[in-house]
C-alpha cells in the first residue's frame, strides 16, 4: 500500500514542473508578440510606403522597402532619389515625419546604398 504522506512529497516536484512548463509557455508567448508586431510593422510600412510612392514617382524616383529593426526602417531610394543631392532631406524630414505620424514607434529612417 502507498503511504498517505506521498502526496505531499511529490508537491514541491509538481510545483517545479508546473512553473517551469509556465515560463515556457509565456516566453513562446513572448516570442510569438514579438514576431507578430515585426509582421504588423512591416505591412504597415510597406502600406504607407505605398502611400508615398507617387510622390517620389512624380520626380522620377522610388523607394525600396528593405527591412523593419529594432524601430528603424531601411529602405533604399532608387530612380531620380539615389543621386538626388536633397536625399537625406527627403528622408530625415519629410519621409520621418510621415512615418512617424503614422506609427509613433519609428525611431528613424536609414537609406541603404546596397
Amino acid at each position: 500500500s502507498i503511504p498517505v504522506t506521498w502526496p505531499l512529497t511529490i508537491l514541491p516536484a509538481l510545483k517545479s514542473a508546473i512553473t517551469c512548463l509556465l515560463e515556457q509557455l509565456y516566453q513562446k508567448t513572448k516570442k510569438n508578440d514579438i514576431i507578430n508586431y515585426v509582421i504588423y510593422m512591416k505591412e504597415k510600412i510597406l502600406e504607407l510606403i505605398e502611400k508615398i510612392r507617387p510622390y517620389l514617382n512624380m520626380d522620377g524616383g522610388d523607394i525600396e522597402f528593405i527591412k523593419y529593426e529594432d524601430g528603424y526602417i531601411y529602405v533604399k531610394l532608387v530612380g531620380a532619389c539615389s543621386d538626388c543631392m536633397y536625399q537625406d532631406n527627403t528622408i530625415n524630414d519629410s519621409l520621418l515625419n510621415f512615418f512617424q505620424n503614422e506609427i509613433p514607434d519609428i525611431k528613424g529612417i536609414i537609406n541603404v546604398n546596397i
